[in-house]
């Protein structure tokens, strides 16, 4: 209720919630979104979001801890389930894990160091909206790769192709974000 009351029940980058836990800011950034987007689950024109990793894939630079704002989602999510396989240190036997990675393009809009706004189309990981977690896991970052190797397997690993395609691939560099409603106390430390 202080949240809305802070806001006038609109969506604004002048109010967030701090909470001292992730799984605090999930269930506060959940319940922040159901009162201004009640029938949408998922991502949606108008979220406010912030970037969770420096991203250097755009002629401009989005810092960890950056916020902006979800212009425009196109289309339905993308998903991809990637099959790892892991030794278990137990058993000493090989196992295969699904690990399921998801895509959306969106149109985002953030102020850059200038204070200028931006406004560019770009692919976000959808996997760590909706998780409580601070960032992917372990078998998610293999994944991604795994899945770019597999897009791209024409291509010898290590080679200045290789190294170049990857750079510049979508989903390898799909940007990470979180709902921005309500933050830790630790990161906003190191956000404005």
């Amino acid at each position: 209720e202080k949240y809305l009351q802070s806001c006038d029940g609109k969506i604004s980058d002048q109010s967030i919630v701090l909470a001292y836990s992730n799984a605090d800011v999930a269930s506060y950034n959940k319940r922040i979104r159901e009162e201004f987007f009640p029938d949408s689950p998922k991502v949606a024109n108008g979220d406010k979001v912030m970037f969770i990793r420096n991203n250097y894939n755009h002629e401009f630079v989005i810092s960890n801890g950056d916020f902006g704002f979800i212009n425009r989602v196109f289309g339905e999510t993308e998903q991809r389930t990637i099959l790892l396989k892991n030794k278990n240190e137990e058993t000493n036997e090989v196992e295969e894990i699904k690990v399921p990675l998801e895509f959306r393009d969106v149109e985002l809009e953030f102020r850059d160091f200038e204070g200028e706004a931006r406004l560019f189309k770009t692919k976000v990981l959808e996997n760590l909206l909706y998780n409580k977690s601070v960032d992917l896991s372990s078998d998610e970052n293999k994944a991604l790769y795994v899945d770019f190797c597999m897009r791209n397997n024409r291509i010898k690993p290590g080679s200045l192709e290789f190294k170049e395609t990857l750079k510049s691939d979508p989903y390898f560099n799909a940007l990470r974000i979180k709902f921005g409603y309500a933050i830790t106390t630790h990161k906003a430390q190191g956000s404005e």
